[in-house]
C-alpha cells in the first residue's frame, strides 16, 4: 500500500536573535526589532521612500534634525516604531490588519527595503463577524 507523505518545508523555529522582523499595522506604524535597528545602526530617525512600481518601502537612517526625518521611539526594550501615517497616506499604502515584511533586508545602497508584496497576517485580532 503506497504512503502518501506531505512534508513541512518551513524549517524550525528561528531564535529571535537571529530574526529580522518589520511589520507594519492598520495605523501605519512600522515596528522593528532589534536585529532591524542594528541594520539601521540604532538610527534616532529615519526617511521613508516608496518605490510604486514594486511596492516597496525604502528605510534610510539620518539624523534627528532632518526635517524629512521620521523619530525613531524605542517602545520597549527590543521593539522600536516609527509612526508613518503622513507617509502612508501621501503614497495610499492601505494596511487592515498587521502584516509582517517576509523579508526585509538591506540592499547594496544602504536602504532597508520592506516589500509590500510579500507580508504575512500576523494580527492577534479575530474579525467579528457581520450582522445580518
Amino acid at each position: 500500500m503506497a504512503t502518501h507523505w506531505k512534508f513541512y518545508r518551513g524549517g524550525p523555529t528561528k531564535a529571535a536573535a537571529e530574526v529580522t522582523n518589520v511589520s507594519i499595522d492598520a495605523r501605519h506604524v512600522i515596528a522593528l526589532n532589534r536585529r532591524a535597528m542594528k541594520l539601521l545602526e540604532g538610527a534616532e530617525a529615519v526617511v521613508l521612500m516608496f518605490e510604486e512600481q514594486n511596492s516597496i518601502i525604502g528605510i534610510v537612517p539620518t539624523n534627528k534634525l532632518n526635517p524629512e526625518g521620521f523619530p525613531v521611539l524605542q517602545k520597549h526594550p527590543c521593539t522600536w516604531i516609527i509612526y508613518a501615517a503622513p507617509f502612508c497616506r501621501h503614497f495610499r499604502i492601505s494596511v487592515d490588519r498587521t502584516e509582517r515584511f517576509d523579508d526585509p533586508r538591506l540592499d547594496d545602497e544602504g536602504v532597508l527595503r520592506l516589500d509590500l508584496k510579500h507580508t504575512h497576517n500576523v494580527s492577534l485580532r479575530k474579525r467579528r463577524a457581520k450582522a445580518a
